[in-house]
């Protein structure tokens, strides 16, 4: 991940998003998406982009944790009215993270190794 600066802000750069084109869970190995054998601890979700649309397309993020250590997942919902972006740099902290979006070829993900 590379970082330019401007006058006004900092921004990070996302190397590669991928378009996901299934509607089936998708592994992250090391930062990869599309691998297999991902672990706890190797792959941070860097970038998410959903474009507009009529039903607002949703983005599942397994291989988290909450409070109490439960394995948990995160949805990044769209918009009917907009395109949505999102730059959570979230470590994978429970497991091996999987990424399941509600529409074939539309959410662009960008992920990275630690």
């Amino acid at each position: 991940m590379g970082q330019i600066q401007s006058a006004a802000s900092l921004y990070w750069v996302s190397p590669d998003p991928r378009r996901l084109t299934s509607t089936s869970a998708v592994n992250v190995t090391g930062g990869a998406i599309g691998g297999t054998g991902g672990v706890a601890g190797d792959s941070i979700l860097a970038y998410v982009y959903i474009p507009q649309h009529s039903a607002a397309y949703t983005l599942t993020v397994g291989g988290f944790q909450d409070e109490s250590g439960n394995s948990v997942s995160i949805v990044f919902e769209g918009s009917t009215s907009e395109d949505v972006e999102f730059h959570p740099h979230l470590l994978n902290s429970k497991g091996p993270m999987t990424l399941t979006a509600s529409a074939a070829s539309e959410i662009l993900v960008g992920t990275r190794a630690p």
